[in-house]
């Protein structure tokens, strides 16, 4: 659904946009909640303190491709705008190979350097192993993320904010479900401890959203 931000008294315009960022910045921190409660409570404070010494990397990920996709999505905000629809269906394609080359340099950075990462954040030895499985399976998920940022961004651009807080309340609903089921499975260790290396995808509640 497309808004016309032109268009109105500028107060409730800019009220009636804002409020859902809000509410969806505070599901976001619901999501990040839920992960540590979870983790803490079912798997144990060792996967906790592994799952904390991601955090800088993790909002890192997150903050990049949220921050790259906003700035992809500023050119087609001003076509819409514009009345220029000519120039919307330009800008909109080249955010598409921009983000995706972002995506591919990410993952493989997050992937393949991932334990230098957490030792040069001086990573305690007990927890590097744990830590590191997290931080695999979270930068395999890097095209998700990036794919639904932008996708967000590109609606927003639009005039619309909210549908993506649509589905950002979905993915957090999906996530406390999985994130139990998965933790309750395997509680006492980490999960992704018992995966062979060829496994370590992107988890069900990654997939879901950022």
């Amino acid at each position: 659904m497309t808004n016309n931000l032109t268009v109105g008294s500028p107060t409730r315009v800019i009220v009636a946009f804002t409020l859902p960022l809000l509410i969806g910045n505070l599901f976001q921190q619901v999501y990040q909640f839920t992960d540590a409660a979870v983790v803490g409570r079912m798997v144990g404070v060792d996967a906790l303190a592994a799952v904390g010494a991601t955090g800088s990397l993790m909002f890192l990920l997150l903050g990049f491709t949220f921050g790259a996709s906003g700035g992809l999505a500023i050119p087609i905000a001003k076509a819409f705008g514009a009345g220029d629809m000519a120039a919307l269906r330009r800008y909109f394609a080249n955010p598409i190979v921009v983000a995706a080359a972002i995506a591919v340099v990410i993952t493989a950075v997050g992937v393949f350097g991932a334990r230098w990462l957490l030792t040069v954040m001086q990573t305690p030895a007990e927890l590097m192993a744990d830590a590191e499985a997290f931080l695999v399976i979270s930068f395999w998920g890097t095209p998700i993320v990036m794919a639904y940022n932008l996708l967000a961004a590109v609606i927003r651009a639009l005039g619309d904010s909210r549908t993506p807080l649509y589905f950002l309340i979905l993915s957090c609903v999906l996530n406390v479900i999985l994130v139990v089921a998965s933790s309750a499975a395997s509680a006492g260790e980490c999960p992704a401890r018992r995966w062979p290396p060829s496994w370590r995808r992107p988890s069900r509640s990654r997939c879901a959203s950022c």
